[in-house]
């Protein structure tokens, strides 16, 4: 049987390299939202707030699942990397809820 503590490493890039995606990702969105003029921001502001929430909260748990992915090697601790597995998993939720709501933001004027 496989022991959580052998997938520890794997976890680890996973979540380093989503968190350096949604980095991308809310660079992205910012770079967007400030190319508008100061009337149009207010219009749009509400979408782009949504996005960057659901960007900010995947990096914030990629950033978690690394570190108690860590911290779960370190300590060669089958509970950590669980927790680990578990902020990666709703991690990657929150990038698809992004990308979907991002998506579905995109509509002939």
């Amino acid at each position: 049987m496989i022991q959580a503590t052998e997938i520890a490493g794997d976890v680890m890039s996973a979540a380093t390299f989503l968190g350096g995606l949604l980095l991308v990702f809310v660079g992205a969105t910012a770079t967007a939202f400030d190319s508008y003029d100061s009337v149009a921001k207010s219009s749009v502001l509400s979408t782009y707030k949504r996005r960057g929430w659901f960007a900010l909260a995947g990096f914030l748990l990629a950033l978690a699942s690394a570190s108690l992915a860590f911290f779960g090697k370190w300590y060669e601790s089958s509970c950590l990397i669980i927790w680990a597995s578990v902020c990666l998993g709703v991690s990657f939720v929150a990038v698809v809820i992004a990308a979907i709501s991002t998506v579905l933001d995109i509509r002939k004027p």
